[in-house]
């Protein structure tokens, strides 16, 4: 029985969240003796899931997952190593925007 599911997480999809998270320990992808890999694949798994974000946000709202992103242990990468943010300085702006 399914009590809670995490955030990122709509309840109507941790039915199959749960089905896949049982075909990855079936694979052996998710072995407790190896819990850096299994972590990994939870990740991985997770990121597929996770919720999108709406067409439009609010600044308050981009703000708010701006702190989410760096409140995590790693904010620079996703767990597939993507790169989740890049800086750009006012030159680097003015240049792209030819001003």
């Amino acid at each position: 029985r399914i009590e809670a599911v995490p955030v990122w997480l709509e309840p109507a999809d941790a039915e199959i969240f749960l089905r896949d998270v049982i075909g990855l320990m079936r694979e052996g992808r998710l072995d407790e003796k190896k819990a850096e890999l299994a972590n990994e694949e939870l990740a991985r798994l997770a990121a597929q899931k996770a919720v999108r974000l709406p067409a439009a946000v609010t600044e308050a709202e981009a703000l708010a997952l701006v702190a989410r992103l760096f409140a995590c242990n790693q904010p620079h990468t996703s767990p597939a190593g993507r790169p989740t943010h890049f800086e750009l300085s006012k030159g680097e702006l003015g240049r792209r925007f030819q001003r």
